[in-house]
């Protein structure tokens, strides 16, 4: 039976004290799911794990269900098989700009592709300190000054995309990749 790998991304878990979950806890949670070689990485809800389910509709439903059931409160999950999330990272249009210092590049990754009258109406705004491009699903992110003080937050893109999102830096993208290759 062929596993495929994914990487599952919790909007919003441990930040401010709120929906809080031990990676250990969840780790044993989503265990119950029957996922192979589960993993996670630092305490923000990133996932690895393989399954030779392929709905990925279903796994996403199935892990909000689970964190709902187990931990009581509605968490977004942004899923990506490993092919997904390799693709990503090769896209990335500002690493070549960044160079030896990715410390301020991020990707925000969506639910499902904008529709094309909100792409445009994200063309209307414009932050000079702040430069992103939309490839497919995900948001790439350059921010000069830091995410910590660019307009071009999480909030921002799920408001003006009308979808659901979730940010990592350039860092913890990475080392999601390396857990899903040692997975494969």
């Amino acid at each position: 039976m062929k596993l495929d790998c994914y990487a599952a991304f919790l909007k919003g878990i441990n930040v401010g004290g709120h929906k809080k979950i031990r990676m250990q806890d969840l780790k044993v949670s989503l265990n119950t799911l029957g996922f192979q070689h589960l993993s996670t990485y630092i305490q923000s809800g990133n996932v690895a794990f393989c399954t030779a389910d392929a709905d990925i509709p279903r796994l996403k439903t199935q892990i909000e269900d689970k964190i709902m059931t187990d931990f009581g409160f509605e968490v977004a999950v942004i899923l990506r098989k490993a092919t997904e999330l390799h693709q990503i990272i090769e896209n990335n249009p500002f690493l070549k700009e960044a160079s030896d210092d990715s410390s301020n590049l991020y990707i925000t990754m969506l639910e499902e592709k904008p529709e094309k009258q909100n792409l445009v109406k994200l063309l209307e705004f414009s932050f000079p300190q702040d430069l992103y491009e939309v490839i497919g699903k995900e948001v790439y992110l350059n921010c000069l000054n830091g995410y910590g003080n660019t307009k071009l937050s999480n909030d921002f893109f799920e408001k003006k995309l009308r979808l659901k999102a979730t940010t990592r830096n350039w860092k913890t993208m990475l080392k999601m990749q390396e857990i899903q290759r040692s997975l494969e």
